[in-house]
């Protein structure tokens, strides 16, 4: 799940703000190792966004952000 770093809003996979339940704001990854370096390269290309990764039942795993982790 991807956010704005400076508000916490949630954003859809098209980086516009979630405010419609028809948005998708859940990108699933074949692994850890896949979802970790998409997190980074949209933080080196928006350093206003931060990622969440969360597993199964939202637990979380992991929280990105512009300025590490």
């Amino acid at each position: 799940m991807r956010s704005e770093f400076s508000t916490g809003h949630v954003l859809d996979e098209n980086f516009k703000l979630a405010v419609h339940e028809w948005q998708k704001v859940y990108t699933i990854f074949e692994n850890l190792d896949a979802a970790i370096n998409a997190a980074e390269r949209m933080i080196q290309e928006n350093t206003n966004i931060e990622c969440t990764l969360l597993g199964r039942e939202n637990s979380l795993i992991r929280y990105i952000t512009p300025g590490g982790e």
